[in-house]
């Protein structure tokens, strides 16, 4: 009797140790929450994941589909003779993030209005209208994917 107890108190003191390690380590990556807003004029997805490790190193890119409208400005305010000049293209952003102790990450990611190669060296974009679809999160380091829906629309005031 004595050897069976010895041996049930060893196999419950092995899973309880393989169960707290995978609790430390993660094990099921998912998004608890993936939210889009609006900023002035961009898009901020913020999203919290867990399931993660302890400290694990993990890689995000958000993307959307972008139609705007902005105008090139200057160093001096000027505005250059051109008219607003229209983008309509898939613009992403990327971010690396560690987990904390409890394998959690919660962070914003931007997404611009604009490319950045949108006005000439020395002009910045001004932007007058952007609107944001098919909005995507995606973890790459553990191949989750949150698509956020939505249509976010920027109109400058």
């Amino acid at each position: 009797m004595g050897h069976r107890r010895s041996i049930a108190s060893i196999v419950f003191a092995v899973s309880l140790i393989l169960t707290s390690a995978a609790v430390a380590y993660g094990g099921n990556p998912h998004f608890r929450s993936a939210t889009a807003a609006l900023g002035s004029p961009r898009l901020v997805i913020n999203l919290v994941e867990v399931g993660l490790g302890s400290g694990a190193t993990v890689n995000y890119i958000a993307s959307a589909h972008v139609t705007g409208t902005a105008r090139c400005v200057n160093g001096g305010d000027n505005k250059p003779s051109a008219s607003n000049k229209n983008f309509s293209g898939e613009l992403a952003s990327t971010s690396t993030t560690q987990a904390d102790a409890s394998g959690k990450v919660t962070a914003a990611i931007i997404l611009p209005a604009v490319p950045p190669s949108f006005c000439p060296a020395g002009q910045t974009a001004v932007v007058t209208t952007a609107t944001f679809t098919n909005v995507t999160l995606t973890d790459t380091t553990n191949g989750v994917v949150a698509n956020i829906a939505g249509t976010f629309v920027y109109t400058a005031h």
